[in-house]
């Protein structure tokens, strides 16, 4: 192999170790792909898009958490709550068994700016308390999700505690997670994805104009980005803000998430919390911060996607391929930990 240059060579390999998690999800994709080749079609890539528009929206929160040097715990249970918020305000008049039958239904437009309103405050609350009392991001986030969680089994449950299910929302609302603009479902393109793109450049454009502390550059650097000093360097206000619009997101992503399905319940957060956690370890974040880029974020969303997808597509039990996504997650967090300790020596 001595006519390929030695430099393009090492490029790879230190390429192949960065992204090692990703590159193991393409070759199981490509494996599926063969393995049952209807999975190649233009309704699956339409499907992988659609069902990336909200992690994306949540793993780009994730990821200004964990290039600061945070964490937020408690952003699962934020989405979870945020869509039965949500839920319970736009429910379709002829829907039986309303959560509120003596309103009538709010529209969509009025109800989502509410809602990701007050969980902008709610993770501006996190970020006061980690800010000004000095209590650890892990401990004061895992406290506030135990909460959201309690809260809304509190607010769906009446005295019966069986399960209740928010369903039959508005039209305007089952658009916003499973409209699509074009000619038939399987050719046209998902609103929700239009929504996350547009939604995805302006957190950039205001990351970038207010906050550009926490931006993430769009490539990776080839000189390797040192993790930043104790987070205790942000300010109050940068605290503040960067835990408000985190929540808001997870509530965005939990809000479509709802909207998409037609139903909302008080299911756990934990796998709107770890999904997020896993796409940002295999576009090589760091969990200590100051490492990682906006181009790898996204197409770690669709690899990521397209992976659970092709699994579930095949016939893999859903909790099989949860599996492999969990020995991925703590992979990759064993093998950022043993990066950290090397880079402190």
């Amino acid at each position: 192999m001595d006519f390929i240059p030695e430099s393009f060579v090492q490029r790879v390999k230190t390429f192949v170790s960065r992204y090692a998690a990703a590159c193991i999800l393409c070759a199981c994709v490509i494996v599926f792909a063969v393995t049952d080749t209807s999975l190649i079609s233009l309704r699956s890539i339409r499907d992988v898009f659609s069902n990336a528009a909200p992690l994306l929206i949540s793993s780009a929160a994730t990821a200004l958490c964990l290039f600061a040097g945070y964490i937020d715990l408690s952003a699962g249970s934020a989405a979870v709550f945020a869509g039965i918020i949500a839920g319970s305000f736009v429910q379709a008049s002829e829907t039986a068994g309303r959560f509120f039958p003596s309103l009538p239904p709010i529209p969509f437009f009025i109800v989502i700016p509410a809602v990701l309103l007050l969980f902008f405050v709610v993770g501006a609350c996190n970020g006061f308390i980690i800010k000004k009392f000095f209590v650890p991001p892990w401990a004061a986030t895992l406290g506030t999700g135990l909460l959201l969680s309690a809260l809304s089994r509190v607010y769906l449950y009446d005295q019966d505690i069986s399960q209740k299910v928010l369903e039959g929302f508005t039209k305007g609302y089952t658009f916003f997670g499973a409209g699509y603009i074009g000619a038939s479902p399987v050719y046209s393109i998902p609103f929700a994805v239009i929504f996350s793109i547009a939604v995805f450049a302006l957190l950039l454009i205001v990351i970038k104009t207010f906050f550009p502390v926490f931006n993430l550059p769009v490539l990776h650097k080839e000189v390797p980005l040192l993790w930043p000093a104790y987070p205790k360097d942000f300010t109050l206000k940068e605290t503040m803000f960067l835990y408000g619009i985190t929540a808001s997101l997870f509530a965005l992503s939990g809000i479509m998430i709802s909207a998409r399905a037609g139903s909302a319940s008080a299911v756990s957060g934990l796998e709107f919390q770890i999904r997020p956690l896993i796409v940002c370890f295999i576009a090589s974040l760091s969990l200590f911060g100051g490492r990682g880029n906006w181009t790898a974020l996204v197409a770690s969303v669709l690899i990521f996607c397209a992976f659970t997808y092709a699994a579930d597509f095949i016939g893999i039990n859903r909790f099989v391929s949860l599996c492999i996504c969990a020995v991925i997650f703590l992979a990759s967090l064993l093998t950022d930990i043993r990066a950290r300790r090397r880079h402190a020596l």
